[in-house]
């Protein structure tokens, strides 16, 4: 370390500092490669004025200010450093300058942010996990502004790696955050139900201790099922656990590195326990699962798919009668009235309702339902000529199209040749 002597100029008092905040302002982005050893400097330096009462003060005083912006600058840069690469005290950082940081959040935000999009454009990983750690529960929320990550990235990350203690730390600063003290819940289980299941992992057990606790936690995990029947891959919702040495997964801006889960992973409908998780908390998991209104269609490669968590549903004894009076026909969607004997006239007009997108996530409960009737009663059912169109659709029986009009028929015909 080379300390500088006062030629009355603006500059940090060591040289290895100076040179890097030089050459890094002036566009000499490679410099970046020395990072880590200035930092440990860097964060020396800032933490000699840590006995003051003003520490932020005798630092500016200590840089020669040709000016308060200049001298300002230059602080911020340096306590930018301090927290962009991992240091041994991001805490003591934090909290001596913590009335200097919460004043110039945005420009801190700024520099930090830059820095660690060029550690990236150089091919290094950045690393804030090590802060986020460190750093005491009332400098938290304060370190989250300044990488520009939410306590819900945090809790996501923590899962990925078991991390019980950091889930606890981003789960805390959740809940006081000033919200619904509900909402820190609901992160939590709709970022587990991201994961495949594991019941030993600290994360799991921490937060799942009583029945209702599963049932939520099932609940989310079907809500995310659904969800990836909107993209064009099956799995896709589901994050890898992370396993082996650490390694930087969170990086500013919330972004993130963790990976996709692979076809390996077992999803829920097909979890050894689904039946008795289902059957604990069936007409909810029913309803908001069979829901009509959820936003997003069913992709057309997913459809296979669809059919199949469907088929999983009856095969854990539920009926399609059910599946349809409480998912499409349940009252809040219904615009008659549902009675025992209007119900295939209701389910077929829902159904000629809906999106092409969503008849093709409902057609197995449909077809499996209208096979329980015989071709004439569904035939009565049917008011109008689409409703006797989507029944023949749906079940492929050909004495449907001899009961229904010509309008019916040429309905069908236009259908099979994509008109």
């Amino acid at each position: 370390m080379i300390a500088l002597t006062d030629r009355g100029r603006f500059m940090f008092p060591i040289l290895e500092i100076e040179s890097f905040y030089a050459g890094y302002t002036n566009g000499k982005r490679d410099v970046i490669y020395d990072l880590g050893t200035v930092a440990e400097l860097t964060e020396k330096w800032l933490l000699g004025f840590s006995k003051s009462s003003h520490p932020y003060s005798d630092a500016l005083n200590c840089l020669h200010s040709l000016g308060p912006t200049q001298s300002g600058n230059r602080l911020s840069f340096a306590i930018g450093i301090c927290l962009s690469a991992p240091s041994a005290n991001p805490d003591q950082v934090l909290r001596s300058y913590q009335d200097y940081i919460e004043s110039n959040t945005r420009n801190l935000t700024n520099i930090i942010t830059d820095l660690n999009v060029t550690l990236s454009f150089y091919g290094a990983t950045p690393e804030i996990r090590s802060t986020l750690q460190k750093v005491d529960p009332q400098a938290f929320d304060l370190a989250l502004t300044l990488y520009s990550v939410k306590a819900d990235d945090v809790i996501k990350d923590a899962i990925a790696w078991d991390d019980l203690e950091l889930f606890i730390k981003a789960f805390n600063a959740l809940e006081s955050s000033g919200e619904d003290a509900h909402i820190a819940s609901v992160v939590a289980f709709n970022s587990l139900a991201m994961f495949e299941v594991d019941t030993q992992s600290l994360i799991h057990r921490h937060l799942v201790t009583c029945i209702d606790d599963e049932k939520d936690l099932f609940g989310e995990q079907m809500q995310n099922l659904r969800s990836e029947l909107a993209c064009s891959t099956t799995n896709s919702g589901l994050l890898a656990r992370q396993r082996g040495a650490r390694r930087s997964t969170l990086l500013p801006c919330g972004r993130s590195l963790l990976a996709k889960a692979d076809a390996s992973v077992t999803p829920i409908h097909r979890h050894p326990e689904f039946k008795l998780m289902l059957h604990r908390d069936l007409e909810r998991t029913v309803r908001e699962f069979f829901s009509p209104s959820l936003t997003g269609e069913t992709d057309e490669k997913n459809g296979p798919y669809a059919d199949e968590i469907t088929q999983a549903f009856l095969d854990a004894g539920v009926s399609p009668g059910y599946l349809i009076a409480k998912g499409p026909c349940h009252p809040r969607h219904a615009a008659y009235p549902v009675t025992s004997d209007n119900m295939v006239f209701k389910a077929l007009d829902k159904y000629v309702s809906m999106e092409s997108g969503k008849q093709r996530f409902f057609a197995t409960a449909y077809r499996v339902y209208l096979e329980g009737f015989p071709a004439n009663e569904i035939a009565q059912a049917c008011k109008t000529p689409e409703h006797l169109a989507a029944a023949y659709r749906l079940t492929g029986d050909k004495q449907l199209l001899q009961a229904g009009t010509d309008h019916a028929r040429s309905l069908v015909m236009g259908q099979d040749l994509g008109l």
